[in-house]
């Protein structure tokens, strides 16, 4: 009985009186800041293919400079940094009050996938134009199962 008392103890649930206020704002400007790539990016891609189409007769520096960017993203392969996305965006998990509610245990998860071997297709609500569950779902999740590839194609192409 103590030890569970003891361990409850130690994982306090993330409520809104034991939320310190600078980590709040820092979970809303990551949260702001992900809303204004999603608006901005769209448009700094067509400014800058439009400002490369436009500059062809002559070589403008400037151009190829704003357009960089844009450039690079478009040869090099993306980068995963897991750690990264926990450490920095955790306080997004505060921000949104966020609480996962699962039907089995991680570690009843991590027997059936790791030992067992079996096969899974996790299903989750819909979401909007930016996935803000998927967010903190990704920061939340415990760090061995941020291997698994959870993107339609790559789990099809496991079937």
């Amino acid at each position: 009985m103590c030890d569970s008392v003891s361990k409850q103890k130690e994982k306090l649930p993330r409520t809104h009186e034991n939320v310190s206020t600078p980590r709040w704002l820092m979970g809303m400007l990551f949260a702001s800041v992900f809303s204004s790539a999603y608006l901005l990016v769209p448009l700094y891609m067509l400014t800058a293919i439009a400002s490369l189409l436009l500059s062809l007769p002559s070589f403008n520096y400037l151009a190829w400079i704003y357009a960089a960017p844009l450039i690079l993203s478009a040869i090099t392969k993306p980068v995963a940094l897991p750690n990264a996305v926990t450490f920095f965006l955790s306080p997004m998990l505060d921000y949104f009050d966020y609480e996962e509610i699962s039907e089995i245990s991680d570690d009843t998860v991590r027997e059936m996938l790791f030992k067992q071997k079996k096969t899974f297709i996790l299903a989750a609500q819909p979401h909007g134009l930016i996935s803000f569950c998927g967010i903190c779902s990704a920061v939340n999740c415990p760090r061995d199962f941020r291997g698994i590839k959870t993107a339609v194609a790559s789990s099809l192409l496991m079937t």
